[in-house]
């Protein structure tokens, strides 16, 4: 890119396995759907109440492609800068081990018997950052001579910028504060009105007049 100038694209990728989770083997709820139980919230095991284990369920991927750009004393300016764009995926099934990140309400993986369905975007996925640097020797004073080149020659003007997209978040109308986990405990028959376009929203009804609304974006 001419003298003195730089310009670079790389790609890095890292791929994480059997990490550190931990799996509650007995929520609520879990004796109805694998025993059939006729309680809702029944446990798979009655005699205990939450039993936690350690495994290695945990699993991550990150890809990501910079591009950047570097200039020392661009077009003979005096100026010196540096560049950087991040586009990036990271994407895991447990992004902490202990759950303890915002808007986070399950302990460890949502169902140690398939903790693939907790696989998306990472909490910690930045999609897009810029970092750029600038440093610029400022002509005054360079012409002149005496008390004039002392007070204004040799200043430099620097700045720096960082700039990035969020993280990820998603919109909850409540939380199950009985299971600690957002899944549904239904309390007696439900019925779901099920709607094609994801737009908008389904509805479920429940035999004590209490309705909720699923978002699905």
């Amino acid at each position: 890119m001419g003298a003195n100038n730089l310009f670079s694209v790389s790609y890095s990728g890292s791929a994480g396995r059997k990490l550190y989770t931990i799996d509650g083997y007995n929520l609520l709820g879990a004796g109805a759907v694998y025993l059939g139980l006729p309680n809702p919230s029944a446990r798979l095991n009655q005699q205990y109440t939450g039993i936690n284990g350690r495994g290695n369920d945990g699993y991550s991927n990150y890809n990501s492609v910079s591009v950047s750009y570097d200039a020392n004393n661009f077009r003979h300016t005096g100026s010196q800068f540096t560049t950087r764009y991040t586009y990036a995926v990271n994407k895991d099934n447990l992004s902490t081990t202990f759950s303890e990140s915002n808007m986070n309400y399950n302990l460890g993986v949502t169902n140690p018997f398939d903790p693939s369905i907790d696989y998306g975007y990472s909490d910690l996925d930045v999609r897009h950052r810029f970092v750029g640097s600038l440093i610029w020797d400022v002509p005054l004073g360079k012409q002149g001579n005496g008390l004039v080149r002392t007070l204004l020659g040799g200043w430099q003007l620097t700045s720096i910028i960082n700039a990035r997209t969020g993280t990820p978040f998603t919109i909850y109308y409540g939380t199950n504060s009985n299971a600690n986990s957002l899944r549904l405990l239904p309390n007696g028959p439900v019925n779901v009105n099920v709607v094609a376009d994801p737009n908008q929203a389904a509805t479920f009804s429940f035999i004590d007049l209490v309705s909720w609304k699923l978002i699905c974006v």
